[in-house]
């Protein structure tokens, strides 16, 4: 079913590809608008339920566990001995068996697709709702409602991926995962307004983005022991500073501010000029 309904691709290769990025592909950043997210709920469990079947004493411990983290655990650390014991990749198999039920899924359901992320047991995509089903989509439908496989549906209207880092914004959240999760407070405030109250960066905003994220500015609020503001500005996760591309310091000496005006501050504002 697989290969009839997934065309051939970049990603398609079922036992490769397991992270996958467009933007990255590209050596572009992208800023797409009314996307589809899509994962399996509570993935690797169900997979599992499937391959081992529900009355394996492996599959009965694993749902004893309280906690996804304890049951993650618990999957990682078995399998990884089975496959030492049989002599079998199990990991990679299940990593394999999402792949193809994520994606039969997407093309099951939308056509003129897109993919945008796909991150082992979910995907990114931009594509057109398909209310006509072949034979083959209507047999995978079958298959999952079989096994009570079950899936998150999200809709994001805007999804920007620059320099190994994704946004995803809806009405009223922002969410931002990759290289630059965990940005500086004022940053993550500025891409809220940017995205979800439509602030225009080029309406007397970037005058003053220049002046903050200059070396001469950061310089003075360092010297100045100003340390809550300097970290408002540049602090990163809590522990990092910015101290160029894709390196972090916890050193605040070692803070370059005007490349990271460039490096995240400017493809964004850039991006959004369109909307302009």
């Amino acid at each position: 079913m697989y290969s009839e309904l997934v065309p051939l691709n970049d990603l398609s290769k079922i036992d490769s590809n397991f992270f996958y990025y467009y933007g990255d592909k590209q050596n572009s950043n992208i800023l797409v608008y009314d996307c589809v997210e899509v994962d399996i709920e509570s993935a690797y469990p169900t997979i599992l339920k499937i391959l081992f079947g529900e009355n394996d004493p492996f599959i009965t411990e694993m749902m004893s566990k309280e906690s996804k983290l304890a049951r993650n655990i618990f999957i990682s650390t078995t399998l990884k001995e089975r496959s030492n014991i049989e002599g079998k990749n199990y990991l990679h198999d299940l990593n394999i068996y999402s792949k193809m039920i994520v994606l039969a899924f997407v093309y099951s359901h939308w056509k003129d697709v897109t993919i945008l992320e796909f991150k082992k047991d979910g995907c990114v995509f931009k594509g057109i709702d398909n209310d006509i089903f072949g034979e083959t989509a209507k047999n995978f439908k079958e298959y999952i409602n079989k096994y009570n496989i079950n899936y998150h549906v999200d809709k994001i209207k805007k999804y920007v991926r620059f320099n190994k880092t994704s946004i995803y914004a809806n009405e009223t959240t922002v969410d931002i995962k990759g290289s630059f999760k965990g940005i500086p407070k004022y940053i993550k405030k500025l891409i809220i307004d940017l995205f979800i109250n439509k602030l225009d960066p080029y309406d007397n905003q970037l005058d003053q983005l220049i002046v903050i994220y200059s070396t001469k500015f950061s310089e003075i609020l360092f010297r100045s022991g100003l340390k809550e503001e300097f970290d408002y500005y540049y602090k990163f996760r809590e522990t990092d500073y910015f101290s160029n591309f894709n390196n972090f310091s916890k050193n605040p000496r070692d803070t370059d501010p005007e490349l990271l005006m460039q490096t995240v501050i400017f493809p964004l504002i850039s991006l959004l000029r369109s909307e302009k």
